[in-house]
């Protein structure tokens, strides 16, 4: 006789949104104290699955009372099933992961058996990990590796903190001519610096056109820039002086794979 009796099954969520500068966030929840694993820890919204009921409803039963909202209007996706019979301290418990990307930023509600719930930025996970409950730094990190599109995320410029849809300061590093798309300070045929889009001109055009690479160190993919560059030498992506942004033509994929350095 095969022994079942501690084995359990749970559903988690890995739910993100769009904030209103334009960042893309993450619904996390922070554990109770008197919690017998992991207390005060911040963790992905789960729960368990109760007898008779469908795994894909535990899901949409998880999203409804952490923020309102129908999960499947959304059309989430399974991202992996999670199994290590040492996740969990308290027993073997195996946990189906979903994610879904909701179109707005909903007010979070924590009730039942977490003591506060709130948004994180994507960002934040970018190059370090949380610390968060059970494995759920690993599963945050898959969502993200199966999908970089969820980390299309919009930010502050990283020189001068400037937000997206605001001009650079003149002397940012990472301002950009809008005149020719060169480095501004190098450049100098403009007293005032392109605008902030929320991310590098290169990154917008590698978001666009889906090119994403690996480096090493960082576990999620990242905006392949070399194959933007490769694509501006080839006439095939010119910067756009009144949109002050990347325009992109028409794309030969196999010519700029036979010009992009390989990292």
């Amino acid at each position: 006789m095969h022994d079942t009796s501690d084995a359990q099954l749970a559903v988690d969520l890995v739910l993100t949104a769009t904030n209103n500068y334009g960042r893309k966030c993450i619904l996390l929840v922070r554990r109770p104290m008197d919690s017998e694993a992991y207390p005060g820890y911040l963790a992905l919204p789960g729960a368990y699955v109760n007898r008779g009921e469908r795994v894909h409803l535990v899901a949409d039963r998880i999203a409804f009372e952490t923020t309102g909202t129908n999960l499947w209007y959304y059309k989430p996706r399974l991202v992996d099933v999670f199994d290590h019979p040492e996740r969990d301290p308290r027993g073997n418990v195996c946990s189906i992961v979903f994610a879904g990307t909701l179109d707005r930023m909903l007010e979070p509600v924590a009730g039942g058996d977490v003591d506060a719930a709130g948004w994180v930025p994507l960002s934040t996970f970018e190059n370090t990990r949380l610390n968060l409950a059970f494995d759920h730094d690993d599963i945050v990190e898959c969502a993200l590796r199966d999908d970089p599109s969820i980390m299309r995320t919009l930010t502050e410029c990283p020189g001068c903190r400037v937000e997206p849809g605001e001009y650079h300061e003149k002397m940012c590093d990472h301002a950009m001519c809008p005149e020719c798309g060169e480095q501004n300070i190098m450049c100098g045929e403009s007293d005032r610096p392109a605008l902030w889009h929320g991310v590098s001109p290169s990154a917008e055009v590698a978001r666009e056109l889906n090119w994403w690479t690996r480096i090493s160190g960082i576990s999620h993919p990242v905006e392949d820039h070399y194959r933007v560059f490769t694509a501006e030498e080839l006439g095939q992506v010119a910067w756009n002086a009144v949109e002050q942004r990347y325009s992109i033509g028409v794309i030969d994929e196999a010519e700029i794979s036979r010009k992009a350095p390989v990292w």
